[in-house]
């Protein structure tokens, strides 16, 4: 089967729908299908590369804002059809990819599967432009998957006619495992908090920021935050102010390779978000034998209980320090959180699983179509 899958951003770029298509793409391959990838020059490499076997083919990028991501899906549009040609399968992620799919599913007539993954397609959704073209693109996809419950139910309103299946992002749990080999060393009795969030608004990182003093009052805690952002001025010059230096490292981006030496490092992890579709980052984060601290917010609550972790109020400083200091005061109960968050991400979102389903997908409208 030949599979073309297209998205604004893919490897090396990193993010939830990114490490989706990823596992996806090299998963295929592995099942004997082969993989090609269109995407925007985001991170500014070749036009062409093949990464573990995947041939990447690389568009013009014009930045990122509304403007920018126009361009770019303009631009993409005659490299995606003349890709599409040989295609058995088209499969759009996210907005972006809904124009240059439905276009080749009207002139090269190949199957189009769309997946909704972010909180962009959240928030455009009450946009009165961006909710015709969310619903074009549902209505005109052949089949649609939603990354969370909350987007599926966005979904079902813009095209109720259209059947959507929530699938949430597949992670490769022999990759993310707990026997990785830490990459932080900390001090004896102290607590480590990983916070794997680019420093955006709707990251929630400030709010966590603002907890750390009383989380840190009677422990001995370092806070490890993973990601770059518009924020990270403001993050910094606040982190002076509360005078907490001493426990807040903002360590920039990391490769995927080093994240479950990351993850196993720590004692908890935290996803502070205000939104959020769902978190691929908080799944690996689990699938690492982790217990994770996330904001009561879209799809997190569907990945995460009071069984596997601890849920918190959004924008309350007041309740990220509760839920914390409430985990670490019983070290017993987050290594058991931590365990049984494993053996809920095997259980729900293997990726032999999830890869199973997409290709059960295909092959049925390959069949409808010969």
């Amino acid at each position: 089967m030949r599979i073309l899958l297209n998205g604004m951003y893919f490897y090396p770029e990193v993010g939830g729908m990114e490490v989706h298509m990823l596992n996806l793409a090299i998963e295929f391959l592995r099942l004997g299908d082969r993989v090609e990838v269109v995407t925007s020059n985001s991170a500014k490499m070749g036009e062409k590369e093949v990464y573990k076997g995947i041939l990447i083919i690389r568009t013009p990028f014009f930045g990122k804002n509304l403007l920018g991501w126009i361009l770019t899906t303009l631009f993409s549009i005659p490299v995606f059809l003349k890709r599409s040609k040989k295609a058995d399968i088209v499969h759009g992620h996210d907005i972006a990819s809904i124009l240059p799919c439905m276009i080749a599913k009207k002139f090269k007539k190949k199957p189009f599967i769309l997946t909704l993954h972010s909180s962009h397609f959240i928030k455009l959704s009450e946009n009165f432009i961006f909710k015709k073209y969310f619903r074009w693109g549902i209505k005109g996809a052949d089949y649609v998957f939603a990354a969370s419950k909350e987007i599926k139910e966005i979904a079902n309103k813009l095209a109720p006619e259209k059947e959507v299946e929530t699938i949430v992002n597949p992670v490769n749990t022999e990759f993310f495992s707990p026997w990785a080999k830490p990459i932080i060393r900390r001090k004896k009795g102290e607590f480590l908090l990983i916070c794997p969030r680019r420093l955006v608004e709707k990251n929630g990182v400030q709010f966590l920021i603002e907890a750390m003093p009383k989380i840190c009052k009677d422990k001995k805690v370092k806070l490890v935050v993973v990601g770059e952002g518009p924020l990270k001025d403001r993050i910094e010059k606040r982190i002076k102010e509360l005078k907490i230096e001493k426990n807040v490292f903002l360590i920039g981006s990391l490769p995927n390779d080093k994240m479950p030496g990351l993850f196993v490092s720590g004692d908890l992890v935290v996803i502070p978000s205000l939104m959020e579709a769902t978190s691929i980052a908080a799944l690996e984060a689990m699938s690492c034998g982790k217990p994770v601290a996330a904001s009561r917010v879209g799809g997190l609550v569907e990945l995460i209980d009071e069984k596997v972790g601890f849920l918190m109020e959004p924008k309350n400083p007041e309740d990220i320090a509760r839920k914390i200091n409430l985990a670490f005061n019983n070290v017993n109960l987050l290594k058991k959180k931590g365990e049984l968050a494993r053996k809920k991400v095997i259980s729900n979102w293997g990726l032999d699983k999830l890869v199973e389903r997409h290709r059960e997908v295909y092959l049925s409208f390959l069949k409808l179509s010969h």
